[in-house]
């Protein structure tokens, strides 16, 4: 009878028999086991710097439009930002929404710099 695949193997201390060199070892249950609470890192494109997936805004090109994608999980390729004024500039004085999201010609950034200057707004705590 073969073990099962997810068993891990150990030394047996008992002497060597010509069938059986190693036994599985017991697999602790799923309760038991240790979770790593990890979170996904991406890096803002326009500061440089790694950051979580949850601190960072992710931002789309649809068609030749960069629009921010709320939801985080708009097909195709995105760029990471931080929800701050200096990356946004950073990155749109660097022209790095277009390598990031591998776009050739001019993007129109007209709706994201709307989407700035609103959320701007909401940071300050105006309307």
């Amino acid at each position: 009878m073969r073990p099962p695949p997810h068993a891990r193997w150990e030394r047996s201390d008992q002497p060597r028999s010509p069938g059986r060199r190693l036994r599985p070892r017991s697999v602790r249950p799923r309760e038991q086991r240790q979770r790593c609470n990890m979170e996904p890192v991406r890096t803002c494109v326009g500061c440089r710097t790694r950051a979580p997936r949850t601190a960072l805004i992710r931002v789309v090109s649809r068609g030749l439009e960069l629009v921010i994608d709320e939801r985080k999980a708009a097909p195709g390729r995105g760029a990471w930002l931080h929800p701050s004024r200096e990356c946004a500039e950073n990155a749109l004085r660097r022209r790095a929404f277009g390598r990031a999201l591998r776009v050739s010609g001019p993007l129109d950034t007209q709706t994201f710099e709307e989407w700035l200057n609103g959320y701007g707004n909401k940071v300050n705590g105006s309307k």
